[in-house]
C-alpha cells in the first residue's frame, strides 16, 4: 500500500509543470506576444506606461485564471457571479487558482478602522462577549443576569431559620406608574401586602394613603423560613416573583443571629440601585456597524453633524434685515416672508432695530435669536394665507428650527441646502468612542492595571495591544472559552507589528492611512492566510514607498514565494526589478509602439541587453532628464504648531509658486501634514465668505 501511495505521488511530482507558458497573447496592444513564467518564483513585468504590462499580468493571466475557477463551479453558483470573458489569447497552460492584489485608491467606509480591516476587531468583540463583564453605567455596578434555579440555589445556600421575605418589584424610582395602579395590579395577582419605601403595609391602608409617584412599591409574595422540605415552596415563590416583577425580585434575609440584608436579583443585566437594564451582551453588542451596539446619536461614526454658527450666520456686519441669517433667506419666497416676520417679532419683544448689525447686538439676545426663548412666550406674528394673525407663543429659534427641518423635510433639495450649513465635531453622546454606553460600561479586569472596555484597547498601539493580551490573566474556565480567541487575536496583532505596523492605535481610520500602510495590511493579510499554490498578481506595490519601505515590502513578498506561491509584479521601482528572479520588458513603447517583449530572462541578463530601455536606464547608458531648480520668491505659506495624528507640534514653510515635495517613511505623517492640515484649513479658509473668515477656527494647528 505505501509503494503504490509512492508511485502515485513521484508520477504527480513529474507531471505538474513547473512554468506558466502563455502562447499568443492578443489583448489590447499585445502582439501575439509568447512568454514563460517561472512557477514559485517572483516575476516582474516591467516596461513605460502604457506598454502593455498590465494587459498580460491582468487581463491575460488573472483573468484568465479566474475564468477558469469560475467554470468549475456548478451551474447554480456561477448564476450570482459576474462571468468573466476570455481573453484573446491561444492558450495558457500551468494556471493556479489567482488572487489579484491592485494598488488603487481605496475607499473605505466611514465607521472603517485599523481594527475592522484587519479582523482584531472581530476578535476583541468576541473576547468581551465571553469574559467581559458587565457594569451598570451610571453608578458603576457590576450587573448580571441569574437564572430562576440560579435564584433558588443561592437561597437555599443559606442556613436552617434564615427568615426570607421574597419580594416582587411593582413600581421603581423612575417609574410613572401611580400608586393606585400598583394597589390594582396586586389586588388582580393576589397579593396581599406591599412594602413601600421598606415598610410593608396591607392593601386596606394603602388604599387610604396618598397616591403619590416616585416611591418604591413591592409585592410581598411569600414569608419562608429555611428548612429541610421548603425547595418546592421558595421555587414557586420564586418564579411569581418574577413574573410579576418583570425578571426582577428583591428578597429580605436575615440570617439567625444577624440584621436584616436586602438582595436583588434579576433574569437580566439589570442594576438594582438604578433600575437600568438590558439585554445579555453578544459579540454583535460591540460592534459599532450595528444597531445594537452603535451609538445612537452619531450612529457609530464617532462623529455628529450639528449647525455651526459661523456658517449659519457668515457675516457678522449684515443685520437681520439685511439677511445676517443666512438659512432663512433661502427657500421659496413664502418660506422666506414668515421668517422675516418671526424675526420682526422677536426685535419687537426684544427692543431692538432690525437694521444694528449682528455684531453689535447683545450676547443675550443673538442667543435668543439663534436657540429660542425657551418656556417665555411672546406675540408672533403670522401670514396664514391672505391673513395676519398675531398670537402668543414660545419663539422656537433658528437653531431648532433648522434641526427640525431637516428630519421632517422630504425634499432631498431642501436637506442639501440645510446641510451646507453644518459641521461635524466629536460625537457629545459617546464622545468619539461609536458606541453605546451600557457597551463601554463592561470591562475586563486586569492584574496589572485598572480594568478596561473595549474602546480602551482599540485607542492602543498595535504593541501595547500585544503586551496586554500577552500578559492577560485568565483563569482555567476562561482559557476554554477564550483560548482559540486569544490566539486568533495574538496572530494578526504579529503580523501587524512584523510588517512595521505596531505604532498604529486600532481605532485610527482606514481613511487617514497611507497607501504604504494599506499595501502592507493587504499583504499582511495574505501572509495570514497561510495558502500555498496561488498564484498573486500585484499592481505596482511600491507606488507612494520610502525606499526603506520598498525593502519591507520585498521581505514580505519573498514570504509569500517561500509558502509556495507565485508572485507576478507589474513594477517600474529599480529595487524590485533588481530583486526579481525573472524580468519580462514589455515596449519599447506606448500604446501601439508597445506590446512586444523587448526581454524575458534574469536581471543579469537584463543587464547585458541591448534592446530593453529597463536595461539602459539601470545600467546608467541613460538617465532621467532633471529640471532646472526654481527658487523661491520669498512668498510662504507657514503651518504652525501641527499636531493631527502622530505629528508632534510641526512647523513647516512651504514656498508659494515652486514644486515642493513632502517626503518621508510610510506612517510618518507625510498626509497629515499635507493633507489633515494643509489642504482641509485651506479648503475652509478659502470656502467661507471673505467677511466671515477672521472668524474661522484652525484645526490641528496653531
Amino acid at each position: 500500500m505505501k509503494s503504490e501511495i509512492e508511485r502515485t505521488s513521484t508520477v504527480l511530482n513529474e507531471n505538474s509543470p513547473s512554468t506558466i507558458i502563455v502562447e499568443g497573447a492578443r489583448v489590447h496592444n499585445l502582439k501575439n506576444i509568447s512568454v514563460t513564467i517561472p512557477r514559485n518564483k517572483l516575476t516582474v513585468i516591467t516596461g513605460v506606461s502604457g506598454s502593455g504590462k498590465s494587459s498580460l499580468a491582468f487581463d491575460t493571466l488573472f483573468a484568465e485564471g479566474q475564468r477558469r475557477y469560475l467554470e468549475s463551479l456548478p451551474a447554480y453558483a456561477r448564476q450570482f457571479l459576474d462571468q468573466m470573458d476570455k481573453p484573446d489569447v491561444d492558450s495558457v497552460r500551468g494556471l493556479s487558482p489567482a488572487i489579484s492584489i491592485e494598488q488603487h485608491a481605496s475607499t473605505p467606509g466611514p465607521r472603517s478602522i485599523l481594527a475592522t480591516t484587519t479582523e482584531l476587531h472581530d476578535h476583541l468583540r468576541l473576547l468581551f462577549a465571553y469574559i467581559g463583564i458587565p457594569h451598570c453605567h451610571v453608578c458603576g455596578k457590576v450587573v448580571g443576569a441569574t437564572s430562576a434555579e440560579n435564584i433558588v440555589e443561592k437561597l437555599l445556600d443559606n442556613p436552617d431559620g434564615t427568615r426570607l421575605t421574597i419580594l416582587a418589584p411593582l413600581r421603581r424610582k423612575k417609574s410613572r406608574l401611580k400608586m393606585t395602579q400598583c394597589v390594582e395590579e396586586a389586588a388582580k395577582a393576589g397579593f396581599v401586602r406591599l412594602r413601600v419605601e421598606g415598610k410593608i403595609y396591607s392593601l386596606e391602608e394603602i388604599q387610604s394613603g396618598d397616591d403619590s409617584e416616585g416611591s418604591v412599591v413591592e409585592a410581598v409574595v411569600d414569608r419562608i423560613v429555611i428548612k429541610p422540605d421548603v425547595r418546592r415552596r421558595i421555587t414557586d415563590s420564586v418564579e411569581l416573583s418574577l413574573l410579576h416583577g418583570k425578571g426582577s425580585l428583591c428578597v429580605l434575609c436575615t440570617r439567625p443571629g444577624e440584621k436584616e440584608v436586602v438582595e436583588n436579583y434579576s433574569e437580566r443585566n439589570e442594576c438594582s440601585d438604578c433600575g437600568i437594564s438590558f439585554e445579555t451582551l453578544k459579540p454583535a453588542s460591540f460592534s459599532f456597524n450595528s444597531h445594537i451596539g452603535a451609538c445612537p446619536v452619531c450612529q457609530g461614526l464617532g462623529k455628529e453633524a450639528y449647525f455651526e454658527e459661523a456658517l449659519v450666520v457668515p457675516d457678522d456686519s449684515l443685520s437681520l434685515a439685511a439677511g445676517a441669517i443666512r438659512p432663512w433667506r433661502r427657500g421659496p419666497k413664502r418660506l422666506v416672508a414668515s421668517f422675516n416676520m418671526m424675526l420682526k417679532s422677536v426685535a419687537a419683544w426684544q427692543g431692538i432695530d432690525l437694521a444694528t448689525p449682528w455684531r453689535e447686538l447683545s450676547e443675550k439676545t443673538r442667543k435668543i435669536i439663534l436657540y429660542g426663548s425657551g418656556e417665555e412666550e411672546l406675540v408672533i406674528t403670522k401670514k396664514v394665507r391672505s391673513n395676519i394673525r398675531r398670537s402668543k407663543q414660545v419663539y422656537e429659534g433658528v437653531m431648532p428650527n433648522l434641526i427640525r427641518r431637516l428630519r421632517e423635510s422630504e425634499s432631498e433639495s431642501m436637506k442639501t441646502v440645510l446641510r451646507s450649513f453644518m459641521s461635524r465635531r466629536q460625537c457629545t453622546a459617546c464622545g468619539g468612542l461609536r458606541m453605546r454606553p451600557e457597551i463601554l460600561a463592561c470591562r475586563i479586569p486586569h492584574s496589572d492595571e485598572p480594568d478596561v472596555n473595549i474602546a480602551d484597547l482599540l485607542g492602543r498601539p498595535v504593541e501595547a495591544l500585544r503586551g496586554w493580551v500577552e500578559t492577560l490573566p485568565l483563569s482555567s474556565n476562561q482559557h476554554i472559552i477564550a483560548d482559540n480567541v486569544m490566539n486568533g487575536l495574538k496572530d494578526r496583532l504579529d503580523f501587524l507589528i512584523n510588517v512595521g505596523l505596531g505604532y498604529l492605535t486600532g481605532d485610527r481610520e482606514s481613511a487617514t492611512l497611507s497607501g504604504g500602510e494599506m499595501q502592507r495590511i493587504r499583504l499582511a493579510s495574505q501572509i495570514g492566510t497561510g495558502l500555498s499554490g496561488v498564484m498573486y498578481v500585484l499592481d505596482e506595490p511600491t507606488i507612494g514607498l520610502h525606499p526603506h519601505d520598498n525593502e519591507m515590502l520585498i521581505a514580505m513578498l519573498r514570504k509569500l514565494q517561500r509558502n509556495g506561491n507565485t508572485l507576478i509584479v507589474v513594477e517600474h521601482d529599480e529595487a524590485m526589478i533588481r530583486q526579481a528572479d525573472h524580468v519580462i520588458d514589455i515596449g519599447p513603447g506606448a500604446g501601439r509602439y508597445g506590446g512586444i517583449v523587448t526581454f524575458e530572462g534574469s536581471v543579469q541578463d537584463l543587464l547585458k541587453s541591448h534592446d530593453s530601455l529597463t536595461a539602459r536606464f539601470l545600467t546608467g547608458v541613460e538617465k532621467p532628464c532633471i529640471p532646472s531648480r526654481r527658487t523661491p520668491d520669498g512668498r510662504y505659506l507657514t503651518v504652525t504648531a501641527a499636531a493631527v495624528h502622530n505629528l508632534k507640534r510641526v512647523t513647516a514653510k512651504f514656498p508659494l509658486g515652486c514644486l515642493t515635495v513632502v517626503t518621508g517613511v510610510s506612517g510618518s505623517g507625510k498626509s497629515s501634514l499635507v493633507d489633515d492640515v494643509l489642504r482641509h484649513n485651506l479648503e475652509g479658509y478659502l470656502g467661507r465668505p471673505y467677511r466671515s473668515r477672521k472668524n474661522y477656527e484652525f484645526t490641528g494647528c496653531d
